[in-house]
């Protein structure tokens, strides 16, 4: 008993220090600590995006725009990609009219997550010192803003839709528009806003509303639903997409797992443990079941803690239902480490709305609740700001991704003008997988995406032109047949001078025709993508051929 109590009065002035602080915080008048929050924000966002290496994703979602077209972006390449086209059709002025390629991506998301945050210092309900600390976070500051992907548009639709919450009834046709916004960010967008809008139809059918209120948000809710069966319709797999292997594959994570990770354990990776980063479908990663075991009970301890506030504020429907409908999309679709920072943003949305529905703040709780509840929040900002410090770290210190110091390499050296061959990514299939007939994922791989926005495409040996397609086909299944015309006309080829990426993979897509005894490996630098401070493991190589590489006065590497 004597422990629990030093342990209640240790929790006490901790609480006790922290809201002191948050008082004196307050106390400062004016907007000056907002104005230099935002700024901050900005200057970081610039001087960190300086130092990255666009990757994959972002890569592949310039080339999109910039080299297919219009019907292309609006309708192929969403079966493709699994998500709406409002991000390629951003992108497109800018990469149609030959702006700077990163300068580009580093200001359109400064656009939107710079938007978001400025919106949320100035106008969310919360206490200063949390609107101060929150655009620091790891997804706020790093994941969905310095990397560039649709995710800054949902940051900023979830900011607008939690703005106009309150007057949904009022005024539903703000408040639709911004869940309309959410839906067209990505296909999680479209999860959680039907979750929403079904519990604001369960909050109608239970209250009195005047009728001519109730008919126009029936009618916004209508047109809402309408689209979304359409863009639903627009993102469905195409049935020679990689997305089909998926449910081909046999899981090393059974369903129990999954479920568990992901009604429990998403929600405590988004807060303060780090179980899945591996850039892998999570079916398939490997798991230290002593971190999962923790994660489940601290995300089993933060959801009963969610759902206890939201029933105090009579606000459960509109907590839990979206909630499930993420939880299973995450279980029964899809979900990468990367999409583990929707859940944070939920959440933020659903604690401002809880703020600003009319309902005062949580009364005559036991003090140790109380304290708990002060502390809590602040060991969470915490950690992910350790997160967002130590990435933007791992940022100056690491390379990110192929591309970007490979191409200024080639440059440096007046190899740009070459001839190149990337390596690829063969995918063989089993009788069991029911999809035989098909043989390769695709002739792309990572390190062709990353250096395709530098060069000039026609010296891309295993460019998208050299298949009659576009990029918006990169997650095309090839048919055995096709391979093998393809091989056969690199054949033709002469031997390109530079091979990019990994040499094994470089020799068997060519058949090969390319023999690495001809080719000077010239350049070998780290390469990983990093999550939440961590960098991956990986390299990334450039092999000139042996005369080329006399030329130009380049050292062999062992």
């Amino acid at each position: 008993m004597q422990n629990e109590g030093a342990v209640s009065k240790a929790i006490g002035k901790i609480a006790d220090s922290i809201k002191r602080l948050s008082e004196k915080t307050e106390s400062i008048k004016g907007k000056t600590p907002e104005n230099i929050a935002i700024a901050l924000y900005f200057i970081g966002h610039i001087v960190i995006g300086l130092f990255h290496e666009p990757w994959f994703d972002e890569a592949l979602a310039w080339l999109i725009a910039r080299d297919s077209s219009l019907y292309d972006i609006l309708f192929l390449a969403p079966h493709y990609e699994g998500h709406p086209s409002l991000w390629h059709l951003v992108l497109l002025p800018f990469a149609k009219l030959g702006f700077d390629y990163e300068l580009s991506l580093c200001f359109i998301s400064l656009l939107f997550s710079g938007t978001a945050v400025a919106l949320f210092v100035c106008k969310s309900p919360f206490k200063r010192i949390i609107r101060l600390l929150i655009p620091f976070t790891y997804f706020v500051f790093y994941q969905y803003s310095i990397i560039s992907r649709p995710y800054c548009m949902m940051m900023l639709a979830f900011v607008i839709a939690a703005m106009t919450y309150s007057k949904r009834n009022e005024c539903p046709e703000r408040f639709v528009l911004s869940l309309w916004f959410l839906c067209l960010t990505s296909a999680y967008g479209i999860v959680i806003a039907g979750g929403i809008c079904i519990a604001w139809l369960i909050e109608m059918c239970r209250k009195t509303y005047d009728k001519s209120s109730l008919k126009s948000t029936i009618l916004w809710l209508a047109g809402l639903l309408t689209y979304v069966l359409f863009i639903f319709y627009r993102i469905i797999p195409a049935e020679n997409t990689y997305a089909i292997i998926h449910g081909s594959i046999e899981a090393k994570n059974g369903i129990l797992i999954r479920a568990l990770y992901s009604f429990f354990g998403i929600l405590s990776d988004s807060f303060i443990t780090n179980v899945y980063h591996e850039n892998e479908i999570f079916q398939n990663v490997q798991i230290d079941y002593l971190e999962f075991i923790i994660s489940i009970v601290l995300g089993a301890l933060l959801l009963s803690g969610l759902i206890f506030f939201a029933i105090r504020k009579k606000a459960f429907a509109s907590f839990i239902i979206p909630y499930v409908f993420l939880c299973l999309f995450t279980l029964l679709v899809y979900i990468y480490p990367t999409h583990i920072g929707i859940m944070f943003m939920f959440i933020g949305f659903h604690l401002w709305i809880q703020k600003t529905d009319g309902n005062d703040q949580v009364k005559n709780d036991k003090t140790l609740v109380r304290n708990v509840g002060v502390i809590l929040p602040c060991i969470i900002i915490l950690v992910s700001i350790v997160w967002s410090i130590s990435s933007c770290i791992s940022e100056v210190f690491y390379e990110y991704a192929f591309g970007k110091n490979e191409y200024s390499f080639l440059v440096e050296h007046s190899l740009e003008k070459c001839t190149f061959l990337t390596d690829t990514t063969n995918v063989d299939f089993n009788d069991d997988m029911n999809i035989k007939e098909l043989k390769v994922q695709n002739f792309f791989s990572d390190s062709g995406v990353c250096i395709s926005p530098y060069i000039d495409s026609e010296l891309l040996i295993n460019g998208a032109q050299n298949l009659g397609s576009t990029y918006s086909q990169i997650h095309k299944l090839i048919s055995i047949d096709d391979w093998e015309k393809q091989i056969s006309m690199y054949k033709t080829y002469e031997k390109p001078e530079v091979l990019l990426g990994l040499p094994d993979l470089n020799a068997s897509f060519m058949d090969g025709a390319a023999n690495l005894s001809e080719y000077t490996k010239v350049y070998e630098k780290r390469c990983a993508t990093i999550f939440k401070g961590v960098p991956g493991a990986g390299f990334s190589y450039i092999y000139v051929k042996n005369e080329l590489a006399k030329e130009k006065g380049l050292k062999g590497l062992d």
